[in-house]
């Protein structure tokens, strides 16, 4: 059996990639450094730990008693942020709930994240007041429908002194465990990325080392805590806006590119192969493709863009395949030789 049917997928992804970045490293190298110093800075900003943006306290409500209940609201990219603001639903996502005491007695913690942008425009110091309700009453919807409580919508906001309730590694942690697995994943797959392939041509450091730091060094920074004690207030606010809350699972809408595929014959010493051309105009970055080729078909995923599933003709060396990508004219060549 040839070894490359025993690689994992990810290592013909890898493969492809590194041939279109080892192209680019070697075609204008200038480009390819800013090119690699672009994707660090933006990993840089997407594996930062959520910070908090402001604590509202409000009630759970249950047919035997009143149980306090503080909200913490972060900022997280690692939560999207909808494409049209208005007509798009906002991504949200939260931790577990979490009872906590002190001498006043028992209290609930929750933590609901948003995308920064979201909060700079509509949180805490947002122009609007009402839009401030609005995201916090989202939250709150957010909260009893996953969470299966009910919340009281008298609520008060905390004082910029108290962002957050509780430990802040606890704070965080509870929402970085949704995606303890995917992290748990990534961080093998870096490594195991990082043994078989070295560095990309042309780096001066390892990027696939650097990634992998970037992946897992915010998870070492969070050892602060709080202590934070304040009075219940309990203000009327204005219903939250209907239909505006996205799970942050859901897809979103995309649309199939157009492409060319044409069958070139075997030319001297060039194999029979399948030339595949895909109109990518909004695209910008190879980073942006997430492309799966197997044996007889192809798999091209752009987030929120793309959306192309391809059946091929004939079946064709999948260890062979290679993908080229023009940020000239925008297009995706990819390359299939086949088995005939």
């Amino acid at each position: 059996m040839d070894q490359s049917d025993k690689q994992p997928e990810y290592f013909r992804h890898a493969q492809q990639i590194w041939t279109m970045l080892d192209d680019m490293a070697e075609s204008n190298p200038q480009a390819y450094r800013k090119f690699i110093d672009k994707q660090l800075k933006e990993g840089k900003e997407v594996m930062k730990p959520p910070e908090p943006h402001m604590c509202v306290q409000s009630l759970i409500d249950s047919n035997t008693d009143h149980q306090l209940l503080f909200i913490n609201i972060l900022g997280w990219h690692r939560v999207p942020a909808p494409k049209d603001y208005e007509n798009d639903p906002i991504p949200v996502m939260a931790g577990q709930l979490q009872e906590e005491q002190n001498e006043q007695g028992t209290y609930t913690i929750v933590s609901v994240a948003f995308n920064p942008r979201i909060l700079s425009d509509y949180g805490r110091d947002g122009k609007n007041p009402e839009e401030r309700t609005a995201i916090i009453n989202m939250a709150i919807n957010y909260v009893q429908d996953q969470k299966n409580v009910k919340v009281s919508r008298n609520f008060t906001v905390l004082p910029k002194e108290t962002l957050f309730k509780g430990d802040i590694a606890t704070v965080i942690n509870s929402l970085r465990q949704r995606f303890a697995k995917v992290d748990e994943a990534t961080d093998k797959e870096l490594q195991e990325l990082e043994k078989n392939f070295g560095p990309i041509a042309g780096a001066d450091h390892s990027v696939i080392g650097q990634l992998s730091n970037l992946a897992t060094s915010d998870r070492k920074q969070v050892n602060l805590s709080q202590n934070s004690k304040t009075e219940f207030q309990l203000p009327t606010t204005m219903p939250a806006r209907s239909g505006l809350i996205q799970e942050i699972s859901s897809s979103a809408s995309q649309t199939a590119p157009k492409y060319d595929l044409i069958i070139q014959e075997k030319s001297g010493d060039r194999c029979r192969r399948i030339v595949i051309k895909i109109d990518l105009p909004s695209v910008n970055s190879v980073t942006e493709c997430e492309l799966d080729i197997s044996e007889d078909d192809i798999s091209l995923c752009v987030s929120g863009q793309y959306d192309l599933k391809l059946k091929l003709p004939e079946k064709i060396d999948d260890s062979r395949a290679t993908a080229k990508f023009s940020t000239k004219s925008h297009t995706l060549t990819v390359t299939l030789p086949t088995t005939r």
